[in-house]
């Protein structure tokens, strides 16, 4: 991969101060370690971090290494939690039962929540952070109850709700004979077909690999060695993916893969309807599984090894484009509806013909532009909370009850939306969504040509996650370079 020496001390800097992570990348030497967040151990941190930073050459290496230091200063209990779960997890689904390696786990896990207690002890933890290691706490129990149990192991917004109100709501409310509101309409939406928690995942499948080459043909190139198992979110993991998720694993390798969560627990906030899930489908796979997949291949070329690592940096571009994707699809599923039978190729074709299983083709876009503009809604929501919540405007009950009758969603949507998932993972996380994916829209639009726009997606979901200033830069560039240039033949 193409780095300079700094690149690569960078690089070590992150393997050290994120061993799970480093795992998860690729480097098998970390198995069974845990950063253990002790005021010395991040202090030492912190000094590594600032030395390097006064030999920065690049922006890139500027961010890369202000993002590290803003991971280690933030002084909340919840993130060790989080990586103790999601540390353990990473290993059964990467390599199965392996005792030695778990046992260490065991013991990083111990120590590493020990470190927090300490670092805590004394000091006032407000309420809303004490939930949100209730959480992750219950989330670590069960999570070793199932270890344990496989015998294998010894012993040791505004804008949107009026959308969403004039131009969809009314129209389903006729389709299923409900009043016009929001959550009557999705009730409709979530009765016409009555799906049970045993049946999501068996829809998913079912339409997986229909729409995975529609959207190669007509949203996003995915290259040829794309790799992604569905799975049913694990129940200790439920409290912070009350919906559905994407982890990636081996970027580092020459077979990176990733994993699609699909969370079914009716206690929590699965989807249940065929639009829903297809919503979230297009979500979480062919957003980030496919911008990481790409990325980690070189698909477009071979990346410089700072683009490769995730953390504060990566979430704006993986979310943003991700949000995005919902409305790219939306869009491409819309114009389906005009184009002649004759016209359509056989990827599209398929796409029709499997919508006349759950309602034809019409049908369906109404329900999927339902849920595109609904969860639209959300991630706008999400940014109103964050602000509310953590400026003290409001409390938690206050916001939900307000965003319920501004919106019409439901509470329990919003408050699994927002607070256990997305409040307790860092700040500015819930606010990713909705800004970023703004703002690549508002680039993206000035691109008029179709089969243009989808190299525009193949090149967003080809680079990595570059710091924020840096890719709308990228973005903006590669967007202008297509708006000059005039279609050609092309393999991307």
């Amino acid at each position: 991969m193409k780095a300079d020496p700094l690149d690569l001390e960078i690089l070590e800097t992150y393997k050290e101060l994120n061993p799970s992570a480093a795992f998860l990348l690729g480097f098998n030497q970390y198995a069974g370690k845990l950063f253990i967040p002790s005021s010395e151990n991040i202090q030492g941190g912190l000094r590594r971090i600032r030395e390097l930073r006064k030999r920065a050459q690049t922006e890139l290496q500027e961010k890369i290494l202000d993002a590290l230091e803003a991971a280690l200063l933030f002084d909340e209990p919840q993130p060790i939690l989080d990586d103790i779960v999601g540390t353990i997890f990473s290993h059964l689904a990467k390599e199965g039962v392996n005792e030695g390696h778990l046992l260490s786990l065991l013991s990083y896990s111990s120590k590493a929540i020990d470190a927090t207690r300490a670092r805590f002890e004394g000091r006032e933890v407000p309420t809303g952070v004490k939930a949100l290691c209730l959480y992750r706490l219950s989330g670590i129990i069960e999570i070793l109850d199932a270890v344990k149990a496989t015998d294998k192991v010894g012993e040791e917004l505004k804008g949107g709700c009026d959308g969403l109100k004039a131009r969809v709501v009314g129209k389903l409310a006729k389709r299923y004979g409900c009043p016009a509101e929001t959550e009557e309409v999705e009730k409709g939406m979530n009765g016409r077909l009555d799906l049970k928690p045993s049946e999501l995942l068996k829809v998913t499948r079912t339409i997986r690999n229909v729409v995975q080459r529609f959207a190669d043909l007509d949203i996003v190139r995915i290259n040829p060695k794309y790799k992604t198992k569905l799975i049913e979110t694990p129940s200790y993991l439920t409290g912070v993916i009350p919906t559905g998720a994407a982890q990636f694993f081996d970027t580092f390798t020459r077979r990176p893969f990733q994993l699609f969560f699909q969370t079914t627990d009716p206690k929590r906030d699965p989807d249940k309807s065929v639009s829903t899930l297809l919503n979230l489908l297009v979500h979480e796979e062919y957003g980030h599984c496919v911008h990481h997949s790409n990325s980690a291949l070189g698909f477009m070329g071979e990346l410089n090894p700072l683009y490769l690592i995730p953390g504060l940096l990566s979430v704006p571009i993986t979310e943003g484009l991700s949000f995005n994707r919902e409305r790219e699809f939306l869009e491409a599923v819309r114009r389906l509806e005009t184009t002649k039978k004759k016209r359509l190729a056989n990827a599209e074709s398929d796409y029709v013909e499997l919508m006349k299983k759950y309602g034809g083709l019409e049908l369906m876009n109404l329900e999927v532009e339902f849920a595109v503009r609904k969860w639209r809604l959300v991630r706008f929501l999400r940014v109103v909370g964050d602000v509310r919540l953590n400026t003290g405007k409001q409390g938690l009950l206050e916001f939900l009850d307000w965003a319920h009758e501004y919106t019409g969603v439901q509470r329990s949507n919003i408050y699994f939306q927002l607070f256990p998932a997305h409040e307790g993972i860092f700040p500015g996380y819930a606010t990713a969504y909705a800004v970023v994916g703004q703002e690549i829209m508002s680039i993206e639009k000035k691109i008029k040509d179709e089969k243009k726009r989808v190299r525009f997606s193949t090149y967003l979901c080809s680079i990595g996650y570059p710091p924020r200033s840096a890719y709308r830069k990228m973005l903006s560039s590669y967007a202008k370079k297509l708006r000059r240039k005039p279609t050609r033949r092309s393999s991307i």
